[in-house]
């Protein structure tokens, strides 16, 4: 199963491009930073698309479409997805979106208003029947609805589920910080739909999709702060886990992130076409992710690798590590720790014994991962994988044979 992500658009002026900036909403003061922002940002990126042949099964928005939420920004930000979701090949049926804090139109509410009525309204531009967003929430389960009531929604597939959280339901216009919120009453309502759908024994690939993070991660340069992860962030992560879901996909942060280290992946998208700040310069890029994972039954959590990609000045391009930077490398695997999984452990010392007794070569391609295919979905990286074979195995069994001519080859 293939899964493309694609967040924090900000179509409007928080973007970084004029082809995703609606020409009504550049007024005077706007129109040097509009004259600076890159030209046809979306046509380089359908056709790096086409040329690298990128299909998928779904399409994941965790976000901030738009940098403000007035209707023209709506209305793009709607035709560029549905634009994106053709080239991937994605049936129409199979995008889920959930919005962010930018998708808000602060412009309709007053504080004067006590009868909240504007309040209810800030979302009125999502909810237009003319745009995807409005029949996206509607294929949700019945009554599910990412804009009012608890604010969260469903969608159910053959092979695939989508849980969706509106972490910004609660957002005021002026605060500081729009750090999200996962409010303790919209979690028990997920729970008993979970419950009452039998989810713990579903055998789908499960993925939770949200805009705030729920766990804070490095941050680019030592004199950031980021006090925005969201309040009561582990609360939903204990529902998920409680469920079996298999990964959590959010955007907000601007710089991407895999998380790994617990019992739950997540995948902090970063940002497709935000204007990233001069002080991220070489740090951060914009990223298109694309998620193959697979699912061998019930009482194994999904395993998979984070295809992305980067933008720079000359295009898209590969991902690649940088140092101190935080960016999604090319070829990421989830799902799978060999510190975490004894019978992967196991496995792997029974295979080594046996090469062991009839070569003095052994090879991570073409000898480790035959026999373990299960480790290229492993979270540690090759070397750590290969130090810890070293550590259990091979150098105990070479001390006790004196084979002093043993090597274990990386390719």
């Amino acid at each position: 199963m293939k899964v493309a992500v694609l967040s924090d658009m900000h179509v409007g002026m928080g973007a970084k491009a004029q082809d995703l900036c609606p020409l009504c909403l550049v007024d005077k003061d706007n129109q040097v930073k509009y004259i600076g922002k890159q030209k046809d940002y979306l046509g380089r990126f359908l056709t790096f698309l086409e040329k690298e042949n990128l299909k998928a099964d779904y399409l994941l928005i965790p976000g901030d479409m738009t940098e403000s939420a007035h209707p023209e920004e709506v209305s793009l930000a709607s035709k560029v997805l549905i634009g994106i979701r053709e080239q991937l090949e994605v049936p129409e049926n199979k995008v889920v979106y959930v919005p962010g804090n930018h998708d808000v139109d602060w412009g309709i509410l007053d504080p004067r208003d006590s009868t909240k009525t504007r309040w209810r309204h800030r979302y009125m531009a999502l909810n237009e029947s003319q745009f995807v967003f409005d029949s996206i929430n509607k294929r949700g389960i019945p009554n599910g609805d990412l804009l009012q009531n608890n604010y969260f929604n469903l969608w159910e597939y053959e092979d695939f589920v989508v849980l969706g959280y509106n972490s910004a339901s609660t957002d005021k216009k002026g605060e500081k910080v729009h750090h999200g919120d996962i409010v303790i009453d919209h979690v028990k309502a997920m729970e008993n739909v979970l419950k009452n759908m039998n989810f713990y024994n579903d055998r789908r690939i499960k993925v939770c999709l949200i805009h705030h993070h729920l766990r804070n991660y490095p941050l680019p340069t030592p004199i950031d702060y980021d006090p925005s992860t969201a309040n009561n962030g582990e609360c939903l992560i204990d529902l998920l886990l409680d469920y079996n879901f298999d990964l959590i996909v959010h955007g907000h942060r601007h710089h991407s992130f895999l998380d790994t280290r617990k019992d739950i992946p997540i995948l902090c998208a970063g940002s497709f076409s935000a204007t990233i700040g001069s002080y991220w310069e070489g740090l951060v890029f914009n990223q298109f992710h694309l998620i193959d994972m697979t699912k061998a039954d019930l009482h194994t959590k999904a395993r998979g690798v984070v295809y992305s990609w980067l933008n720079n000045a000359s295009g898209w391009h590969r991902s690649f590590m940088i140092e101190d930077g935080c960016i999604v490398d090319y070829k990421s695997p989830f799902g799978l720790s060999l510190k975490r999984h004894q019978a992967v452990s196991e496995k792997l010392k029974t295979f080594l014994s046996k090469e062991l007794d009839c070569s003095n070569v052994i090879s991570w391609k073409d000898d480790v991962l035959r026999g373990v295919p299960e480790l290229s979905f492993a979270s540690e990286s090759r070397d750590e994988i290969i130090n810890w074979c070293r550590e259990n195995i091979l150098d105990v069994a070479i001390r006790q044979t004196g084979r002093e001519d043993f090597q274990f080859v990386k390719r």
